[in-house]
């Protein structure tokens, strides 16, 4: 269903239900009446028309713009690549109460109950970097990388 028109482009409830759930959680936009809706869609309209400047000013071609692009795609295709080659780690309970354990004088008098959330996102990241260093060294030795220190 079309909800506006640009020039010849439509724009249709389907995309702007889209847009809003592109939205961070926590932005306060009402999209359950209609009002809301209206609200919601100008700023939208007013990020196409400014987009749509900028391209006939010729930003698109900006060098700046161009390598913030490039940067912008290269973290996301990292992202995604790690996201398929390294599964989010598993801790188990026992891990949590080792960690605990080993580490009493970090919690002062605290109960492991009021802390395992914390040990558990801590487990977590660790595992995160040792499966991330894992993967470079690996990649890293199967790219045959050379580092010429002296050269720094």
């Amino acid at each position: 269903k079309v909800i506006a028109k640009i020039g010849s482009r439509e724009i249709t409830i389907a995309e702007l239900e889209e847009e809003f759930q592109k939205l961070p959680p926590g932005i306060p936009v009402n999209f359950k009446n209609k009002q809301g809706k209206l609200d919601f869609l100008k700023q939208y309209i007013g990020i196409l028309l400014l987009y749509d400047a900028a391209v006939r000013k010729g930003l698109d071609q900006d060098p700046e713009i161009l390598k913030q692009t490039l940067e912008t795609k290269k973290g996301f295709m990292v992202d995604k690549y790690l996201a398929s080659e390294i599964p989010p780690p598993q801790i188990s309970d026992s891990e949590v109460k080792l960690f605990f354990d080993t580490n009493k004088e970090i919690f002062k008098d605290k109960k492991l109950e009021e802390v395992k959330d914390q040990i558990k996102f801590e487990l977590f990241q660790q595992k995160r970097r040792e499966a991330y260093n894992s993967l470079v060294a690996k990649l890293t030795q199967t790219e045959r990388v050379e580092v010429y220190e002296s050269q720094l």
